[in-house]
């Protein structure tokens, strides 16, 4: 009877030292986890506080939280809580509605040009520095007509096709 209880410990501590994963609503986690929740009729319940309680919370990379003053999720970056995309911030891709112009924009809050991309190639950007705007796979970055329009065009429409109010007074359709 002593063989088996000390057995029986054995096995439970080798069992206890090899598990490295819980299920809760499983008994098979998957192995690539350290947590799996499982339910079919059930959700997670993420540690809910207001906005004061969340200032107070030190800083710890990973952390999330839901904040009921602003009804929405919030992480930490191990320095600043940040605020993540709900139906309520952030843009939409099939469209905005109750959009205030004054605090809703596509754009940014310094001097720095927006500039749009596409397969990571530039295909155009509107520039505060030196009130440049261009359309166009690489305008503004590449000659048009012999002269370089880097920095010099006010407006560029299409790759090599329009330039308007470049430096020379030269304009090209």
């Amino acid at each position: 009877m002593k063989k088996a209880i000390l057995l029986f410990l054995i096995l439970n501590i080798i069992i206890g030292v090899s598990a490295q994963n819980v299920g809760i609503g499983t008994t098979t986690p998957n192995s690539n986890a350290l947590l799996e929740i499982s339910s079919s009729t059930k959700g997670i319940l993420i540690p809910r506080t207001s906005t004061t309680t969340r200032s107070t919370i030190p800083a710890v990379k990973g952390l999330l939280v839901y904040d009921t003053t602003t009804s929405s999720f919030w992480f930490n970056d191990g320095v600043n809580w940040i605020e993540t995309l709900n139906g309520n911030n952030g843009w939409r891709i099939a469209g905005n509605s109750n959009i205030n112009d004054a605090v809703n924009f596509i754009g940014t809050t310094t001097s720095q040009a927006l500039k749009f991309r596409a397969n990571n190639f530039l295909f155009g950007q509107l520039n505060p520095v030196n009130n440049n705007v261009s359309f166009g796979l690489n305008t503004l970055s590449a000659s048009v007509g012999g002269y370089s329009n880097q920095g010099q065009c006010r407006l560029c429409v299409c790759k090599w096709a329009i330039v308007l109010g470049h430096r020379k007074r030269h304009y090209l359709f």
